[in-house]
């Protein structure tokens, strides 16, 4: 008898369940809403569209402006068979060199380095003032063969670049060729630079 009764009670508990799951499958085809999966596996979702700013902006095409980068060390000692230099013959080049790399810069450099043209007003007269700074390479290369250092010794080359370099602004100045300002410039530095390293090396 309680067998019976529990087949029974069974019976009634599976078609109660096979009601509630009936019942709930039509309600979702009715809806058009799937049923929950049974994994318990959230749906995916879709990520928010991105909010970047794309910049339309085009780069810049410019090339950057060039920058002086010192010589490399040549490793100049004093010649053989000369004495060490009292004081240093080089100066009047070196001085000269001094005021003539400065009135560059300020009246041409200066302008280029930031990509800007040199003014009309700046070339006006800049000729005649940059040829009074030519006379310190002659004087100095004096110097060196009075202390007896032989021709062969950089400082002399030194002196030559240096000269060169200086009248090559003056040229520059005449065609007003804002194209040539820095190399000019460049040059002036590095035969400055040299001229010192090479007279130095004749005072130790």
């Amino acid at each position: 008898m309680l067998a019976d009764m529990n087949r029974s009670c069974a019976a009634s508990a599976v078609r109660v369940l096979a009601g509630v799951v009936a019942v709930l499958a039509l309600a979702g085809g009715c809806t058009g809403t799937p049923a929950p999966q049974a994994t318990g596996t959230p749906p995916p979702t879709t990520p928010p569209a991105s909010t970047a700013v794309t910049s339309t902006v085009p780069p810049s095409t410019a090339p950057p402006i060039p920058s002086y980068a010192p010589p490399p060390s040549r490793g100049l000692t004093r010649p053989p068979g000369v004495a060490p230099v009292r004081g240093v013959p080089c100066d009047p080049a070196v001085t000269d060199e001094h005021f003539y790399e400065v009135g560059w810069y300020g009246s041409f450099a200066s302008y280029a380095e930031d990509g800007d043209p040199v003014p009309d007003s700046q070339w006006q007269g800049a000729e005649q003032n940059l040829q009074t700074f030519l006379d310190g390479t002659g004087k100095a290369r004096a110097a060196l063969r009075s202390a007896g250092v032989p021709t062969s010794y950089p400082a002399y080359r030194d002196l030559t670049e240096l000269d060169r370099a200086m009248r090559a602004g003056i040229a520059v100045v005449r065609a007003r060729d804002d194209s040539k300002v820095l190399p000019v410039y460049f040059a002036l530095k590095a035969a400055h630079d040299h001229l010192l390293e090479s007279c130095s090396a004749l005072e130790r």
